[in-house]
């Protein structure tokens, strides 16, 4: 039973001197890491900021045999389906996106 306990902590001393070795290593090499890191965060949004944004939409298009049961826009908003004016100011700003 002492043997056992003996290697167990001789097991956890010497996984604790790992550790700090790779600690004081990590510590050593601090600036070098964040060197290399910040140049990292810079050269990857240099790259995102300088591509053209690209947009995709999907649509599934559902045709039905059956005659379906639609209102028109102006039932819902009350809009005047003669006033050009309207759909012509609609259109330019759709257009400028």
């Amino acid at each position: 039973m002492a043997i056992q306990q003996n290697n167990n902590s001789n097991l956890l001393l010497h996984e604790n001197i790992e550790l700090q070795q790779y600690w004081f290593t990590i510590a050593r090499h601090k600036w070098g890491i964040f060197t290399f890191a910040s140049i990292m965060v810079l050269l990857t949004a240099l790259f995102v900021y300088s591509m053209q944004p690209v947009y995709r939409a999907t649509v599934t298009l559902l045709i039905e045999s059956q005659q379906a049961k639609v209102i028109s826009i102006e039932q819902i908003y009350g809009r005047d389906s003669s006033n050009s004016e309207y759909y012509a100011t609609q259109f330019e700003i759709l257009k400028s996106r």
